[in-house]
């Protein structure tokens, strides 16, 4: 579906692709991460073919998206970052104007109320695209980017922005259409959105892809212990192992309240990878694996008496497993360049 090898790409003499290769195959729903300026939204400029690169291949549907033909457009489902704005439609007519523009192509359309039940906004019809708060704004993006069925989808930060419900009804539609056997490539800073949707995570760093699996894969090997907290007669203890459910058959369940198993999640591995060092790649993991920077708390198992880190804290983003003990887009199919250079990413 994408085929990228040895991409370079500069602005100046600002490298930010380097060496770049990866593959997605058809029905994979894949999470493009990195920090600001990174290359993400440069790479997805280069995939829809507003960019041309300056080494190396990119290969989109099976053609050089440069390259490509309006057939190439009718497989593609586009939602960017900026678009042009088109406050002052109704949204049942914009999108029966892009539907029509499809049309002429000889491409199929869902029809409108299709589109506008599927993103929940049909009793939003007949409003003006500037009355729509944030979130419906991006849903009506997504709206117009399904609206012909396209093969591959690519969704660049398609949640930034928009309030928690809003997310959450985004992580819907985006999860119904991978069930349906779509293929999505999407760019995101929230790493639980990524572990949520993403089959696959590729993490762009210094122009290169320095991680690339499922978000298990690179949370376990990068971030794979699990604190365990709880409360007995002594106070509060913490202890951080591998093994946790191993651990758990050790307490006396019945002297002990308030036990949580805190997992790492892809949040500190990338925090790790990216934040922490930059040189941690998924095939230098094992050799910090025992940094006892990477834990907050240890506990002496004979004694079960705590002692404290000094160099981090509990991440509160982290997963918390709870046990209860007896005790206790634009309308436009052509769309203009998202940006001029990364710093949207």
């Amino acid at each position: 579906m994408i085929c990228v090898e040895h991409l370079d790409f500069s602005y100046g003499k600002t490298q930010v692709l380097n060496d770049l290769s990866f593959h997605i195959d058809s029905g994979e729903t894949v999470a493009l991460l990195g920090p600001n300026g990174a290359g993400k939204t440069t790479l997805v400029e280069l995939m829809i073919g507003t960019l041309t690169p300056q080494r190396g291949m990119i290969s989109v549907l099976g053609v050089p998206p440069r390259k490509a033909h309006d057939d190439f457009r009718g497989d593609l489902g586009l939602v960017l970052q900026v678009w042009s704005d088109h406050g002052k439609w109704q949204l049942k007519a914009l999108i029966d104007w892009v539907r029509a523009h499809y049309e002429a192509m000889g491409i199929a359309c869902k029809t409108t109320d299709d589109v506008l039940n599927s993103v929940g906004l049909y009793h939003r019809a007949h409003h003006k695209v500037s009355a729509l708060s944030g979130g419906e704004r991006r849903r009506a993006d997504l709206g117009l980017a399904i609206l012909h069925q396209p093969k591959l989808l690519i969704l660049d930060e398609p949640t930034t922005g928009i309030d928690p419900v809003a997310k959450r009804d985004m992580h819907d539609l985006i999860s119904e259409l991978t069930d349906t056997g779509s293929t999505v490539l999407f760019t995101t800073h929230d790493m639980s959105e990524a572990e949520k949707l993403a089959s696959r995570v590729l993490i762009l760093h210094n122009g290169g892809i320095v991680a690339n699996d499922s978000p298990d894969a690179i949370r376990s090997e990068l971030a794979s212990k699990a604190e365990i907290r709880w409360k007995d007669g002594h106070g509060r203890h913490v202890h951080t192992t591998e093994y946790a459910e191993q651990f758990v058959k050790t307490l006396n369940l019945d002297a002990i309240s308030h036990l949580t198993i805190e997992r790492p999640t892809l949040e500190d591995a990338y925090i790790r990878m990216i934040g922490g060092d930059a040189t941690v790649t998924m095939s230098h993991a094992a050799a910090t694996e025992d940094d006892p920077a990477s834990s907050a708390t240890t506990v002496d198992d004979s004694a079960f008496q705590v002692t404290t880190s000094a160099s981090t804290a509990s991440n509160p983003a982290s997963t918390t497993t709870e046990t209860e003990l007896p005790a206790h887009t634009t309308p436009n199919p052509q769309p203009s360049s998202a940006s001029s250079k990364e710093a949207h990413s």
